[in-house]
């Protein structure tokens, strides 16, 4: 049945077309009601949809759950029109090619027909490519809706191998209006599935503004023979923070005389294998669990360099919030934040995690640095993100929608 609907053209009408400007700064609020479905609602897009609510006249969304049951976060919606669907998910555990376990959510919201009939919206935006995406697909074919497929993925989360799964995406992406993409690696994932440029739009992740810290830089942290490193995040497997807890050990043993302050900012299932690791005396580990807003901003302010060894990651906007807060980011290259917006030596390092010798190339590179140049590392890091805002994201996704719309 799921192929059968996918294979079906759709002729799309749009009833009002809206007298619409290119330019963002000059933008009048369209007479549109925008529907967004997503699996939940994350506190870090709420001023994103903040700005979009300023840009057309409704905006609803449908979420699947309030939040899923691996994330400390609290649900957030602000002034926002936030709806729950009747929803039906499915929990397993997956296996990643790199090795990690991982606990997957599978959402499917049963009455996304009901509710867009009853909203009657002029926009569809769906996040992924599944049963939600699917089903607003369809409703936009019956009626005179656009349907814009948000699509947050990378290439080594995702693969394209030519199944069934493969074939249902592709058709889904064929009978969208237009699809978005968050950065390079998801790009290149839709050219595999055959999207064709003309119908790539950027939608841009954007960190919670109010997270970062925005202060003076305090150059007074650094000590030329110690680095102060800051992860934040689930102690999980995918977050690649054991593994790099034995080479970061390895590493200390043989420099003795350069000391490694780490601090971990989360909290989750391998907790105490941190907590109980015998560590070389020019290694230290401070664990502070889940912190809120401020205790993030704190932490940003007191330490020189995120250090973000994930196994995986769509994106990491804890990248974001590093940068805008004045540290260095020393990262993952299975982060697509990473690939995106590090450059070696300039505002921070990217390395394999699955390469010891990638590690050690990163620690070296910061402890040949002097005061002067860590600091100016750490300014330039701020100057990396300036553009990467909820506002630039919002204009990036209601220029999608002028386009559909045109």
């Amino acid at each position: 049945m799921i192929l059968d609907a996918c294979l079906i053209s759709p002729a799309y009408l749009f009833s009002q077309r809206s007298t619409l400007t290119s330019d963002p700064k000059h933008r009048d609020v369209a007479p549109l009601h925008l529907v967004y479905l997503v699996n939940f609602f994350a506190p870090d897009q709420v001023a994103i949809w903040e700005e979009l609510a300023r840009l057309v006249k409704q905006i609803t969304i449908l979420v699947s759950v309030d939040m899923e049951g691996n994330r400390d976060w609290k649900p957030e919606q602000s002034d926002l029109d936030v709806r729950r669907q009747r929803t039906w998910t499915i929990t397993r555990t997956i296996k990643h090619s790199t090795g990690y376990t991982d606990v997957n959510y599978v959402h499917l919201p049963l009455d996304t027909r009901s509710q867009l009939r009853k909203l009657k919206p002029d926009v569809v935006v769906s996040a992924e490519l599944g049963m939600r995406s699917l089903l607003a697909s369809r409703y936009c074919r019956r009626s005179k809706a656009k349907h814009i497929l948000a699509i947050s993925t990378s290439e080594h989360l995702d693969e394209v191998d030519g199944g069934l799964r493969t074939r249902f995406r592709r058709s889904l992406l064929r009978r969208s209006d237009l699809v978005t993409y968050h950065g390079p690696s998801c790009k290149r994932f839709l050219e595999k599935l055959d999207v064709p440029a003309k119908k790539l739009h950027p939608f841009d992740y954007a960190c919670d503004p109010n997270k970062p810290y925005r202060g003076d830089i305090d150059d007074s942290l650094s000590a030329i023979d110690t680095l102060r490193l800051l992860s934040v995040g689930q102690l999980v497997e995918r977050k690649g923070m054991v593994s790099a807890l034995e080479r970061l050990k390895v590493w200390a043993k043989r420099n003795p005389t350069r000391h490694l302050i780490w601090t971990i900012a989360g909290s989750g299932p391998l907790e105490q294998i941190f907590r109980q690791s015998e560590l070389p005396p020019n290694l230290s580990i401070k664990m502070t669990g889940h912190l809120d807003q401020g205790g993030l901003r704190d932490q940003y302010q007191s330490n020189e360099v995120l250090f973000f060894p994930t196994l995986a990651d769509e994106w990491g906007l804890v990248v974001d919030e590093a940068l805008f807060s004045g540290m260095g980011v020393m990262g993952s290259i299975y982060a697509q934040a990473i690939e995106t917006l590090i450059v070696d030596g300039t505002n921070g390092w990217s390395f394999d995690p699955l390469n010891p010798q990638s590690l050690d190339h990163m620690l070296d590179g910061w402890f040949n640095l002097n005061l002067q140049q860590r600091y100016s590392l750490r300014q330039r890091a701020r100057d990396t993100v300036v553009n990467r805002t909820p506002k630039t994201a919002a204009d990036q996704l209601m220029s999608a929608i002028e386009v559909v719309a045109d």
